[in-house]
């Protein structure tokens, strides 16, 4: 054994090495809007106890000027812990959708976006109270600057900038109780509960009161069957809560009802009091928003009876849902049912429900299968 009184003490280094760095990806793509150039990596550092760490991550999917960038600093290594850091993020708002036509005749269809491109600076505390349940506290100073992207499609599609609109500066504290003692498998949690409660009021050259009610909750019923539930609310509130609106047709909070589903049947008569060109799909876009999930998920590949032995499968989930959602304006009077025989005559809030299954995998690779059942509009 070495002699002990010939060992050497020395302070502790808080050296920052690398954890991992994420696969740089660069590629091109073309669709129906036109092509461009994409790319992006990540690299995660922290000392030898893990109390401080850095992240660095950038992404690039066409301008410059709209790449997605984080860089945050924590430190973890005592009972409040602690993080600052800086933020870009471009985020796209259904505007509206149009026909026209150019003076040689060729039509066209139009479908516009708002840009929001925010830049924010932010400290945040969090404050655990075990291994479960934090309470969080946050600074975010932002910079947003605003424009319209008319996404124009002709029998040879191109993409044209708009002007830009303006630009604000906010400061925007919150506070949230957060709570999760989920227990995961492969495809996601299967027993326990997830929650986050927070509130945030925005000022600067946009004040509004931002609030959001996230409760989550999985039980696991017999055997691989278990039943996850959320209720979700987000609202603003406040002079300027409408600059931002919210769209419920997306795949993770009403599933069925993306906006490119709404061409052909539904707005075939257009409400003159429609923003979006789309009467149908306004009910869908507020600045509050409410919406209940319920799933009964089984593991796919146990039900076959593989996942072992010589025949490797991904793990897999199928699930059964039923998807609740409304959303409204700061005004609306909230109405459970409308007239079914005339669509321009529906009123800007609606309870929409849909059924279906739909298969799930660990991996980011979406499932082109989907199988939804209509009960009800």
């Amino acid at each position: 054994m070495p002699d002990s009184t010939a060992f050497t003490f020395r302070g502790y280094s808080h050296k920052l090495s690398v954890d991992y760095a994420i696969q740089p990806t660069i590629g091109y793509v073309r669709d129906n809007f036109g092509g461009g150039f994409f790319g992006g990596s990540a690299v995660s550092f922290s000392d030898m106890l893990g109390n401080r760490r850095l992240f660095l991550a950038g992404m690039v999917n066409g301008r410059i000027d709209e790449a997605q960038l984080l860089a945050t600093y924590a430190n973890l290594g005592h009972r409040i812990n602690w993080a600052v850091g800086a933020v870009q993020a471009p985020l796209f708002y259904f505007n509206g959708s149009f026909f026209g036509s150019t003076p040689d005749g060729d039509e066209f269809f139009t479908t516009r976006y708002e840009l929001l491109v925010e830049r924010q600076a932010f400290l945040e505390t969090m404050r655990p109270f075990n291994r479960y349940q934090r309470l969080e506290f946050t600074l975010r100073g932002v910079n947003a600057s605003r424009s319209l992207v008319d996404l124009v499609q002709y029998v040879r599609p191109g993409t044209r900038m708009v002007i830009d609109a303006e630009r604000v500066n906010q400061s925007i504290p919150s506070i949230a109780l957060v709570l999760d003692n989920t227990a995961s498998l492969w495809t996601g949690p299967f027993v326990g509960r997830r929650s986050r409660f927070e509130y945030a009021p925005a000022f600067g050259d946009w004040n509004f009161h931002q609030v959001l009610v996230d409760y989550r909750r999985y039980d696991q019923l017999f055997g691989p069957f278990s039943l996850a539930s959320r209720l979700l609310f987000f609202g603003r509130f406040g002079s300027d809560g409408g600059q931002f609106p919210i769209f419920i047709g997306r795949t993770d909070l009403l599933r069925g009802y993306t906006s490119g589903s709404y061409r052909r049947r539904e707005c075939m008569t257009e409400g003159k009091e429609s923003v979006s060109g789309c009467q149908a799909f306004q009910q869908l876009t507020g600045q509050r928003v409410a919406v209940a999930s319920w799933e009964l998920r089984v593991p796919l590949y146990r039900m076959l009876g593989f996942g072992s032995g010589s025949i490797p499968l991904p793990p897999i989930e199928t699930a059964v849902f039923v998807d609740v959602g409304i959303a409204w304006n700061r005004g609306n009077e909230l109405v459970w049912k409308r007239d079914v025989f005339n669509n321009a005559t529906w009123p800007s809030t609606e309870r929409r429900w849909r059924v279906g299954a739909f298969p799930s995998a660990a991996t980011c690779i979406a499932c082109s299968f989907s199988a939804p059942i209509l009960l009800g509009h």
